[in-house]
């Protein structure tokens, strides 16, 4: 295989994976400390609590208020939805002017950006709502394009298919978030579930296994794993509700591992790592990882268990008559 192929084939699937995880893990932190406040707020109030409301800190049903962050974090999200349908009804229409693909990127952003701050103006919107309404329309994205992908159209209806999925998502977001009323951490699990289980399955059967599939197959079998792991994550959370910290906690725990273990065999075979080695060594250290991340973080929502870790640093310069420089030493418990 060319070092040409091997580019085409990995290179732009990787920095979209990678786009997507660092995503995952940065974006959902956006707000916490906010959340945070409001949830003790809500906590202290006692207002529309539940008696064992003080056992259960993340429970979803009325703790989550409206605040100006989360009616931002809509408008946020719905002002790059519009940039990028923008973007692609252009192409849909086949622009090739510069000025034309600036003027309806500029043109969707402020739609969707007045769309967010008028809705959210007459619509509470926590951050639980805001979440699910955004990540509707990013996996309505990812499903038009699926659709385009299999169905294997022309470009501009390939185009029509990925703005139709990201309306869709939007619209589905926003029913799901008055039906089931979720919080920022539950929509957080549902999209670590849905990207660590993508990334994983492209992990085992591109890289690992090696495995040749069409266009189709691949980017089919790839929703459907990535599918599976959003419902999972949908299922645990009427189990274990977490919060948007902790999930991404957990997100930046799989992202370590899947670092420290694509790097292992790299650096045990002086640099000359096949992909099937590195690809191995990634997936064994994501489930490490976010298997970690669970464990440790388990008890993370838990006022009444949770420790805060005791830290402590101290630097002594060197004795004298040796050589210059000091000694730093890194005391605690965890």
């Amino acid at each position: 295989m060319g070092l040409r192929t091997l580019k085409s084939r990995w290179l732009r699937p990787l920095l979209a994976g990678c786009f997507v995880v660092v995503s995952t893990v940065l974006l959902p932190t956006v707000a916490v400390a906010d959340e945070t406040e409001a949830i003790q707020a809500e906590q202290q109030d006692g207002m529309h609590q539940p008696a064992d409301a003080q056992a259960r800190p993340f429970d979803r049903f009325d703790l989550e208020q409206p605040t100006f962050w989360s009616r931002g974090e809509l408008a946020a999200g719905l002002t790059i939805h519009g940039a990028a349908t923008g973007v692609q009804a252009c192409m849909m229409f086949d622009c090739r002017s510069t000025a034309a693909v600036a003027a309806t990127t500029t043109a969707g952003a402020a739609v969707g950006m007045t769309g967010g701050l008028l809705w959210s103006r007459y619509y509470d919107v926590t951050h639980g709502r805001a979440n699910a309404i955004n990540s509707g329309g990013l996996w309505g994205t990812v499903a038009g394009i699926g659709a385009g992908v299999l169905s294997n159209v022309s470009h501009p209806t390939a185009m029509g298919l990925t703005i139709g999925g990201r309306l869709t998502g939007i619209a589905a977001g926003y029913l799901l978030a008055e039906t089931l009323r979720p919080t920022a951490g539950d929509v957080a699990l549902v999209n670590l579930g849905a990207v660590w289980a993508g990334a994983s399955y492209l992990l085992l059967t591109s890289g690992a296994l090696g495995l040749e599939m069409s266009p189709q197959l691949g980017f089919g079998t790839l929703l459907a794993a990535s599918t599976l792991g959003g419902a999972v994550g949908a299922a645990t959370t009427r189990i274990i509700p977490m919060s948007r910290t902790r999930t991404s906690l957990i997100s930046a725990s799989g992202l370590f591992g899947a670092f420290a273990g694509l790097a292992a065999p790299a650096i045990a075979t002086g640099g000359d790592a096949e992909l099937p080695a590195l690809s191995t060594g990634a997936l064994i250290g994501t489930v490490a990882g976010l298997t970690a991340g669970g464990f440790f973080t388990r008890n993370f929502d838990d006022p009444e268990q949770f420790e805060r870790p005791n830290l402590s640093l101290s630097v002594t310069p060197s004795s004298p008559g040796t050589h210059s420089g000091v000694s730093a030493t890194v005391s605690g418990r965890f």
